[in-house]
């Protein structure tokens, strides 16, 4: 297990693993919705669709709160600098 000495570094850590389950989580009702959908073969039952919808939700608000944070952070580091200096064209942080 791999010890912190910066916050820093926890913090971009926690971003970097909901963004990588948000991403896997998207896909996967992708996926899914295609079979529902479009093939008319789901492969997951109901219950299960909606589980995972749920943690894709719940994924979706962790990924706002890191954005938000990851925002105020640079507001306070560049007070003076305006917002759209701030996002790159990819609309990142």
């Amino acid at each position: 297990m791999k010890l912190f000495e910066d916050p820093e570094e926890i913090n971009e850590t926690i971003a970097e693993n909901i963004e990588e389950r948000y991403i896997f989580l998207k896909k996967e009702v992708e996926r899914h919705n295609k079979y529902y959908y479009d093939e008319d073969n789901p492969i997951i039952s109901d219950p299960e669709y909606d589980k995972l919808m749920k943690e894709l939700q719940n994924q979706m608000f962790k990924l706002d709160l890191v954005v938000v944070t990851r925002l105020y952070s640079l507001c306070v580091s560049y007070p003076d600098a305006p917002i759209k200096v701030l996002i790159d064209e990819n609309n990142s942080l």
